[in-house]
């Protein structure tokens, strides 16, 4: 059985593919996102990434288009009640990832 760290390393290495592939740019922060192993497997940490406004726009389109059966991107171009700073990239059915907008 995968845990929730696992399964946020499989996204972590898909942003890189797409982001690679389509000339995105992103960055790891806080000290889960530089360091998945930093908490226990029982006990995982928040993983963040941090894009521009436009490769975040950009990365959410290549996910609708691409990857929609069983990814998600919300944020508040999709769910208005949601924070604005940030929007998730998670498996529709496990756990998810925060990418922060870089001026936050």
């Amino acid at each position: 059985m995968k845990t929730k760290t696992d399964i946020q390393l499989e996204l972590l290495q898909e942003i890189d593919e797409v982001c690679s592939k389509n000339h995105l740019n992103y960055i790891l922060f806080e000290i889960d996102g530089l360091n998945p192993f930093h908490k226990t497997k029982e006990e995982p940490g928040l993983i963040s990434v941090a894009m521009t406004q436009g490769d975040i726009e950009r990365f959410s389109k290549i996910i609708e288009d691409n990857f929609s059966e069983n990814r998600y991107v919300e944020g508040i171009f999709n769910n208005p009640r949601y924070t604005p700073i940030h929007v998730s990239y998670g498996n529709r059915n496990t756990t998810d990832i925060k990418i922060l907008e870089l001026s936050h």
